[in-house]
């Protein structure tokens, strides 16, 4: 028997659940309480009574909470070192969670989920695309499988070296595959904000500058301002710093307050459009240093995001400090302890991970 959703809520309190484990899924009305038996891109079955419910992906609001009796140990503790972002003692307990027999298989594709997002987010790009792959191949219709497909796109951009060609071939691939299952268009609209991050990391400008444009007016506001956002940066780095400095000011004063990397982004450009006049006015330095220093102190990273622009606030508000020491020669001393103050920080958060910025930094200040 299958039933709605909306049928199953009216007879659910009229059923005695006699799954073996009670799991629960939340939904916008009330959270449905039984064995899930099957979870996909597309929808959960859950065995509820003598009967099936099946709730679609846009009825689910929240996170599905797994009968605690069904959990092996390991895939728990995993989970928690996870949400701690302990990822390597995540990797070693998902691992084992994973080789257990008495696994479910309803919760094989969960912990091969989280061991790969572990391995993405400890820098372990080359496993965690390996993972990601096996999920695909494993689940081919996986409950997790947009943000698979995304994933595995960041893993070929962010390796050491990055692969964009094969960047550029997971996001056609996600793509298509987004049509045919009938993902929201937000999904597709994230997938050509990052072809345009390809294109401009490789200084392929105009290339990138039109993904970005075509993305300005999207309907999801998210998605708009970091294109805008983009656009800036192109400009930026085509030189054409008036154009940059108005783009990069319409993201400041219209973009909402929970877009923090979409901000961070414009303030770091505005304040590279100060630096970049170069008319060896203190207050020109001045209000560099503020657009930076907003970044560094206001935007830093969530635990899923890129650090990328936060420790370029760090090192451009050093750089800053440095200029304005050789040029407020009164005010020296307090500048050259604010910039030794950011060259520890940055080596204590980010000197393994960008390991040039600091050189750069001194090269333009000698």
């Amino acid at each position: 028997m299958r039933m709605t959703l909306s049928a199953a809520c009216l007879i659910l309190s009229a059923l005695t659940a006699s799954a073996q484990w009670i799991d629960s899924v939340p939904t916008s009305g009330r959270a449905i309480d039984g064995e899930i038996q099957e979870i996909t891109s597309k929808e959960i079955k859950i065995v509820v009574g003598g009967g099936v419910i099946t709730v679609t992906q846009d009825q689910i609001k929240g996170p599905i909470v797994w009968d605690e009796q069904s959990i092996p140990g390991a895939m728990s503790t995993g989970k928690a070192k996870f949400a701690n972002q302990q990822y390597a003692g995540a990797i070693t307990d998902l691992t084992k969670a994973m080789g257990s027999s008495g696994t479910r298989s309803v919760l094989k594709q969960e912990i091969a989920f989280f061991l790969a997002e572990s391995y993405r987010l400890s820098g372990d790009f080359t496993n965690a695309a390996a993972t990601y792959q096996k999920i695909l191949k494993d689940f081919p219709n996986s409950y997790y499988l947009g943000k698979i497909y995304s994933n595995i796109v960041d893993c070929h951009m962010y390796s050491d070296p990055p692969n964009y060609r094969e960047a550029l071939a997971g996001i056609a691939t996600a793509a298509a595959k987004a049509r045919e299952l009938g993902f929201a268009e937000d999904f597709i609209g994230d997938l050509k904000l990052k072809e345009a991050r390809v294109y401009d990391i490789q200084r392929q400008l105009s290339q990138a500058s039109a993904a970005y444009q075509s993305l300005v007016n999207h309907k999801t506001p998210r998605i708009a301002w970091a294109a805008q956002a983009g656009l800036g940066r192109c400009q930026l780095l085509d030189k054409q710093n008036d154009k940059a400095r108005m783009t990069f000011q319409k993201v400041i004063d219209n973009c909402e307050p929970g877009y923090t990397q979409t901000l961070a982004i414009a303030y770091n450009g505005l304040g590279e459009v100060y630096l970049a006049q170069n008319d060896g006015k203190v207050e020109t330095v001045k209000e560099a240093l503020m657009c930076f220093l907003r970044t560094t102190v206001l935007y830093p990273p969530g635990p899923s995001d890129l650090t990328e622009e936060h420790a370029k606030g760090m090192m451009l508000s050093a750089k800053s400090f440095q200029r304005l020491a050789k040029m407020d020669a009164a005010n020296a001393e307090k500048y050259e302890i604010e910039y030794h103050r950011l060259k520890a920080r940055f080596q204590g958060e980010y000197s393994a991970d960008y390991p040039n910025f600091w050189a750069l930094i001194q090269k333009e200040a000698d």
